[in-house]
């Protein structure tokens, strides 16, 4: 009740007025209705009780609360860099929309912004190629220096083999194949000794026939002369060529050998005087010439220019060129028969000697193998694996320090790539900023800053408001928290729109209370539907009525028509003219109604008491106390989860107050009883 007169003294007097004669009006509607519907003429009624009809309505629980408007959407904007204001081309509370220019810097800050960006982006170019050029070759010298570790392990096993070979001495295998390395090389030095004889062997035989072959190319040679002009010729011109001979002898074969000195003076030659003589002042012998031009039954040439010898007929100076070239062909042949025997023989010489020295060494080998390790070799084994291990751990820490420094070098890089990037970010952000626009669209809110003002980075310069965004802060007492959900449906009253009702939604609950003067309360929030051409403003005082719950359409009876406990309550039901006691089971209810959810049905007509209670009925304020306590405030009559509103409650806590709704049905008069 306290609550509801705090609530009535901030009403206006002509807000007094109209709710009085609200109530006024609606209190004798419902007395009237029901005085003609619950006229029964029953004489078991008393004077303060009527019958009043059980009909289908609603029952809504609502609670409500007080406060102001705000619009939530607000944004403060900043150029973000220090500067000169060039223009604002906005006014205060103009209409804007998102991404519309507002303000602007001087030519000068934007410059500077725009060089400010182009260096950021070079030293991020130059950071982004630092860092191809430290992944790049650092992949390939890791691949290297993994490699070497792996040729390295490679070698220290080769090493620690052979150290292992060379202590454990030789097996009946390796001595078996020292000993067969022996014998083959003795089987190769008798097969290339005899290699050796027949190579011997050809050699003289291929020589021999070679020289006859010269001697003979040679006779035919010293005797070409002879036979066509009849002198010899001495050792000394044996290896001279035709020509160089003709011409020592001034011999002119075209001359000697003319065809038309052929048959001439055969017969006087040969009948007369006879062949002609030899003229001594000559080299030859002018009667073989004579000979062959007058008895040579065929054609006879003196030279042969193209090469080609009459199919009947000779050549001088081509058989004695043949006679020549047989001759120096029999020496070159010579000359390679004495090549390649003497080849054969130094190469089966080269073999014996070869095979002789592997069969040193075989034996020795085999004798180092049966003499036991050989302490040099061991010791130079052992050494070779020390060296072996001591690349293996250098291999191993290189790549140990590749692994620390190479990626450690590519995070710097990356690092100073993402620096620069942070860098070209903020840069072109505040390059940006020079150009202050809307972030949405809305009024704005000028600030104190003009054109031609010097601002800091951070200085407010304006703010939009979006104005189609707008709530209502209020409070909620703490018997009503749990019941007001997020989502909710709020009626929304205004004292500048009169006789209004907006639409609202509870956006927000907070989580944490609020105590004052001992009042435990939680702010709420309840997002208005404005409608469209509807101009609101900030700080407007409004009263929302929210819903926790609503019944439509159930049995409902008035509450001062329920008797009997809050476990087992009953109504009072006329039945053939006779008041009888009926058991009912109860649902939702509100500050008049309260829903019957079993033991009536609509038409009955039940005894509603219109003053003070008598005995044995329930009284309201009783029943919320009691339900308070047995359900924990959360359930109604028929144990449901909101908890119904209506007066006396019995918390002295001052709390939410609680709206009436208008009824479908109107609500019965209250009459005075006389009597307790």
């Amino acid at each position: 009740m306290g609550t509801l007169l705090n609530a009535l003294k901030t009403l206006k007097l002509w807000q007094v007025g109209v709710l009085a004669a609200v109530l006024v009006g609606v209190a004798g509607a419902t007395y009237g209705v029901y005085a003609m519907s619950g006229s029964s003429g029953s004489s078991d009624l008393s004077k303060n009780q009527q019958l009043i009809p059980v009909v289908y309505g609603n029952v809504v629980n609502q609670v409500s609360t007080n406060g102001s408007l705000a619009f939530t959407n607000r944004a403060t904007l900043t150029f973000g860099t220090a500067g000169i204001v060039a223009e604002i081309p906005v006014t205060d509370g103009q209409q804007v929309k998102e991404g519309q220019t507002l303000a602007t810097l001087d030519t000068a800050t934007v410059a500077s912004l725009q060089k400010a960006v182009a260096q950021a982006r070079v030293n991020l170019q130059n950071a982004q190629a630092a860092l191809a050029m430290a992944k790049a070759p650092g992949t390939l010298v890791m691949a290297q220096a993994e490699a070497k570790v792996a040729n390295a392990k490679l070698a220290l096993q080769t090493a620690q083999d052979n150290l292992d070979t060379v202590k454990a001495g030789p097996t009946a295998d390796d001595l078996a194949k020292a000993q067969a390395k022996i014998d083959s090389a003795k089987a190769s030095l008798a097969y290339d000794q005899q290699n050796l004889k027949l190579a011997q062997k050809t050699r003289d035989t291929n020589v021999k026939t070679a020289v006859d072959l010269l001697a003979t190319a040679k006779a035919s040679y010293q005797a070409v002369f002879p036979k066509w002009l009849g002198f010899q010729i001495g050792q000394g011109q044996v290896d001279l060529t035709p020509d160089t001979i003709l011409a020592s002898w001034k011999v002119d074969l075209n001359a000697l050998f003319n065809p038309s000195l052929r048959f001439q003076d055969f017969s006087k030659g040969w009948f007369a005087g006879g062949i002609a003589s030899d003229d001594p002042s000559t080299p030859w012998d002018e009667s073989i010439i004579y000979t062959w031009l007058n008895l040579y039954p065929g054609q006879l040439l003196a030279t042969c220019p193209s090469g080609d010898v009459p199919s009947q007929g000779t050549c001088v100076k081509k058989n004695m060129d043949d006679a020549w070239t047989a001759y120096q062909n029999a020496k070159d042949n010579l000359d390679a028969v004495q090549t390649q025997a003497t080849k054969a023989v130094v190469n089966a010489q080269t073999a014996i000697t070869l095979d002789n020295d592997a069969i040193t060494i075989a034996e020795t080998a085999l004798t180092n193998l049966t003499t036991g390790a050989d302490p040099l070799q061991v010791d130079a084994s052992a050494k070779q694996l020390a060296v072996s291990q001591a690349s293996l751990a250098q291999a191993q820490a290189d790549l140990a320090n590749l692994k620390v420094s190479i990626p450690l070098d590519i995070a710097n890089k990356e690092a100073d790539v993402a620096t620069t990037q942070a860098t070209l970010d903020t840069a072109v952000q505040r390059l940006a900023g020079s150009t202050l626009k809307a972030t949405m669209s809305g009024m704005v809110a000028l600030g104190s800053v003009v054109a031609g003002q010097t601002v800091g980075a951070n200085t407010a310069i304006m703010d939009v408001v979006d104005t189609s965004t707008i709530e209502l802060d209020g409070i909620v007492d703490q018997t009503d928290v749990l019941f007001v959900k997020v989502g909710a449906q709020a009626a929304v009253t205004t004292d500048a729109l009169p006789g209004r009702v907006l639409q609202g939604t509870v956006s927000a609950i907070a989580s944490t209370a609020q105590t004052l003067s001992g009042v435990v309360s939680y702010p709420i929030s309840i997002t208005l539907q404005v409608p469209q051409g509807l101009d609101l403003r900030a700080g407007l005082t409004a009263t929302a009525s929210i819903v926790i719950r609503q019944q439509n359409n159930v049995l409902r009876v008035p509450l001062q028509a329920v008797y009997g406990t809050v476990a087992q309550p009953s109504v009072k039901v006329s039945k053939g003219g006779v008041i009888v006691d009926q058991p009912i089971v109860l649902g939702n209810s509100d500050d008049y109604w309260v829903a019957v959810l079993q033991g009536l049905a609509q038409g009955d007509q039940v005894v509603m008491q219109s003053a003070a209670t008598t005995a044995g009925q329930i009284n309201a304020g009783q029943v919320f106390r009691q339900m308070q306590g047995q359900f924990g405030g959360g359930a109604a009559f028929g144990g449901g989860n909101d908890r119904g509103q209506g007066q006396g409650g019995g918390n002295n806590t001052p709390r939410t107050q609680t709206t009436p709704r208008a009824q479908t049905t109107p609500r019965p008069q209250a009459t005075p009883r006389p009597g307790g």
